[in-house]
């Protein structure tokens, strides 16, 4: 696109274009060359009906292999046309619906592209037994990352970030007291990849139900303790292994990532371990993406950065045509909710690693009891 309207000569008297439901913005630049950065829909969702047919058929390939990566003895159950049947007639209570959620995901790296994302999601807020689950699961904090690193350099360890794919799909099996959860197949999978008709039984807690983070939780850290590593009580998400005494391994865990520290006579063992019991779509060495980072680890330093967050992430809150020239307006009810809402992704990653957005993200708050254009 930019090389597009450098040839007709643009100078940005347009600022927006939709394609698809695309948003494309022209960014303020200190040159003369226009520079289109494209948006999701809201909230980041793609729309498939409003594709373009050659982005329909990204989406179409991202659904089947997302189903095809789900689609494996001990995760679904595909059930027979008559079975299903008799399930509907007999235990209509126990079927939840679905949906694919798809987005276009950035690639690592300024201005890069986006590839089609594809993820099927079970709508668990209808599921019976939720009052009976437990729904809470840990994430890490700032804190001890910043520990986690600086104990992996003091002891001269390797670093390797791992990404398990599908990863609540690897959970353990489902226990539910009143019986097992079927789906009804959604766009995209019903008549084309799952049978006219025909329900899915779930073997394990799949994206969407309330219980499912806290089941993959259970399934990695027990197996995590079953290979000698142990709670620290620092951190619910933070495990370390020591052997005669001394600190050998440590892992820390994000939901589906693992960022891993091991001695280097370790390593090999320790990939080894995991990569036999559960399937990771990245093993990464000195670079990689962790929890919203991009982490690289260069000799004695770990450096942090949070590019791919912001790409994806933080936007210019868009404004209507003629309302810039109205500075003293007040803003309307979405306006003041996007404006919010970008204020409180600016000031996460301020607090993570760029402290100098912080008084941008202060004073922006400061004005949100009567914020105008």
């Amino acid at each position: 696109f930019n090389t597009w309207f450098q040839y007709q000569g643009w100078s940005g008297a347009v600022d927006t274009f939709v394609n698809g439901n695309r948003e494309f913005v022209l960014e303020d630049s200190e040159d003369t060359r226009p520079r289109w950065s494209g948006l999701a829909a809201k909230g980041g969702e793609v729309i498939r009906a409003r594709l373009n047919p050659e982005e329909r058929a990204q989406f179409d390939l991202a659904d089947k292999v997302e189903w095809d990566k789900l689609n494996k003895p001990g995760v679904l159950r595909v059930m027979g046309r008559a079975e299903s049947d008799v399930v509907r007639a007999s235990r209509p209570e126990r079927i939840l619906s679905s949906r694919m959620v798809r987005r276009w995901k950035a690639k690592p790296g300024a201005y890069s592209s986006a590839v089609a994302k594809s993820r099927w999601c079970v709508r668990g807020f209808g599921d019976l037994d939720t009052g009976t689950l437990c729904t809470y699961s840990p994430t890490p904090q700032t804190e001890s990352l910043m520990l986690f690193a600086l104990v992996m350099l003091a002891e001269g360890f390797d670093q390797a970030i791992g990404d398990c794919e599908s990863a609540f799909s690897q959970s353990r099996k489902l226990r539910r007291p009143g019986g097992p959860v079927y789906v009804e197949p959604c766009d995209g999978l019903a008549g084309r990849l799952v049978p006219e008709g025909c329900l899915i039984e779930l073997q394990v807690a799949m994206y969407g139900l309330d219980d499912a983070p806290w089941e993959w939780h259970l399934t990695l850290t027990d197996f995590l303790k079953e290979i000698g590593f142990r709670k620290t009580l620092l951190d619910p998400c933070y495990y370390v292994r020591h052997e005669k005494g001394r600190l050998t391994a440590q892992i820390i865990i994000e939901v589906d990532d693992l960022w891993v520290a091991t001695s280097p006579e370790y390593t090999a063992a320790l990939r080894e371990a995991l990569t036999s019991r559960f399937r990771f779509g990245k093993w990464e060495g000195n670079t990689a993406d962790f929890a919203g980072r991009r982490i690289r680890k260069e000799g004695g330093r770990v450096r942090f950065d949070m590019e791919k967050y912001i790409l994806e992430n933080i936007r210019p809150v868009p404004l209507a045509k003629g309302r810039k020239s109205k500075r003293k307006d007040p803003l309307s009810e979405a306006e003041k909710e996007l404006l919010q809402s970008a204020i409180y992704r600016v000031n996460w990653v301020a607090k993570e690693c760029r402290p100098e957005a912080s008084g941008v993200a202060s004073i922006l708050a400061s004005n949100l009891k009567a914020p105008t254009v």
